[in-house]
């Protein structure tokens, strides 16, 4: 099962607060995403909880992997 690489202190952080109070409701999704792969939810049961298509998942990951923050 494929999963974020783990997340430092301040990325979880950072990610909870978009979470939380970012104004795109999409960019909330991510983050999201992001934090429940952290704690090792399958990609299917992430996508089925945000009702996208499963190959949505992985593009997220690998874009936080390529670019950060920027890549949400």
């Amino acid at each position: 099962m494929k999963y974020v690489t783990p997340l430092s202190d301040a990325e979880i952080t950072t990610l909870q607060q978009m979470h939380a109070h970012h104004p795109s409701r999409r960019d909330r999704m991510r983050a999201h995403s992001l934090l429940l792969s952290h704690q090792r939810y399958p990609i299917p049961q992430i996508a089925r909880l945000y009702q996208v298509d499963q190959r949505r998942v992985p593009a997220w990951m690998a874009r936080w992997q390529a670019w950060g923050f920027v890549g949400l």
